[in-house]
């Protein structure tokens, strides 16, 4: 299990400097700042791909997946000029929507499983 956390935590950081390299090429400049809105994005694709905030269940084609279509809205939403300060709205609603799907999912599971009191 150590041996596990480990290898994890180190693959983190080795990916998340790799990633701060890129972007420090891409814009040619560094700032602490840079990626702020990244996480929303990040949090979207998952939540979209299936993967349950209260349980973690889920799959990595699942957020693939979810990635893909999250780039798909975003690049929607700059086509179709939503002023940037709105974007952000539009990325919060999809996760909203994707959680009360994923919360109706698992109430209709208890449900059907006879977990639920219907009293």
């Amino acid at each position: 299990m150590t041996r596990v956390l480990l290898v994890a935590y180190f693959l983190c950081g080795l990916l998340a400097g790799v990633g701060g390299i890129m972007m420090a090429s891409r814009t040619k400049s560094g700032s602490a700042t840079y990626g702020e809105i990244y996480e929303l994005s990040a949090i979207a694709a998952v939540v979209v791909g299936g993967t349950s905030i209260s349980g973690g269940e889920g799959s990595i084609l699942g957020t693939l997946i979810g990635a893909f279509i999250i780039a798909v809205i975003e690049t929607g939403i700059n086509l179709t000029h939503v002023p940037a300060e709105r974007q952000p709205i539009v990325l919060g609603s999809v996760i909203l929507g994707a959680v009360l799907l994923d919360r109706l999912k698992q109430w209709a599971w208890q449900r059907r499983s006879g977990l639920v009191d219907e009293g």
